[in-house]
């Protein structure tokens, strides 16, 4: 059995308990009723408040603050600076608030500059991209970047999510005439984002035929619809994208004046 290594500028309560084999860097500062497992690398400026429990085998780098009651679980990687915050508000302490528990699940790999929002699960063998902002339970396996954190794809699999984040500013008015707008429900979570319409009730026809417009390399949005030839009893939507300054919450649609 190897003697945990403590840098002598840490500040360690006696109440902590320190795995073999573990390594506490300089200037780090762990607060009472801790629990360290064995060959974890708890490198130097990092804070960790009361009552965390952090498995084995775990590396937590430069700069990172774990607070009261998280539990890091074992062979997880936390990054330089990785922030997670354990108030949703930011106010006064209130002493009979019981904060938010954060977890970390075993195997799972969180960038540098992430932040993680309270009270989530950080699920097992995920990884959080660097500079992330996680706002939800990230599910296991998956590989997770952007603000807010959504799911690039997973571990070990090819299997990707195929979604494509997008603005949620509204078209407007269209400048084509016999284009009107309308606004669809918008669903979104980590996975992506889900539009639904019920055609006859929250259109004003059905549509016969539908075409898709995305990745249009022109921001002239007024111009958008220019196409939409009226036909014989053919209707048509247009489903617009980020590059024509709208989003998929925006549907135009050129009815058929005839």
């Amino acid at each position: 059995m190897k003697e945990p290594s403590i840098h002598e500028t840490a500040l360690l309560d006696p109440t902590t308990v320190i795995g073999d084999g573990s390594r506490v860097g300089a200037f780090t500062k762990i607060e009472a009723d801790v629990s360290i497992g064995s060959h974890c690398d708890i490198q130097d400026q990092v804070f960790i408040q009361d009552s965390v429990t952090i498995g084995d085998r775990v590396v937590i780098h430069h700069g990172v603050q774990l607070w009261r009651g998280f539990r890091i679980e074992d062979d997880v990687r936390i990054g330089p600076n990785a922030t997670f915050s354990n108030d949703k508000f930011i106010a006064p302490a209130d002493p009979d608030t019981v904060p938010p528990i954060t977890v970390v699940k075993r195997g799972a790999a969180i960038g540098a500059n992430a932040t993680i929002l309270p009270g989530l699960t950080i699920h097992g063998s995920s990884v959080v991209g660097a500079g992330a902002v996680v706002t939800r339970d990230v599910p296991p396996k998956a590989i997770v970047a952007g603000n807010p954190a959504r799911i690039l794809g997973y571990v070990d699999t090819s299997r990707s999510s195929g979604t494509k984040r997008s603005p949620t500013s509204s078209l407007g008015v269209s400048h084509v005439k016999g284009v009107q707008v309308y606004e669809l429900k918008h669903v979104t979570d980590m996975r992506g984002d889900l539009i639904v319409t019920e055609l006859e009730k929250d259109l004003p026809f059905v549509p016969k035929r539908v075409f898709l417009v995305h990745d249009v390399p022109s921001t002239r949005a007024p111009e958008l619809g220019a196409n939409t030839h009226i036909v014989n009893a053919i209707n048509i939507w247009c489903v617009s994208r980020a590059a024509c300054r709208s989003s998929l919450m925006t549907v135009s649609i050129a009815r058929n004046s005839s």
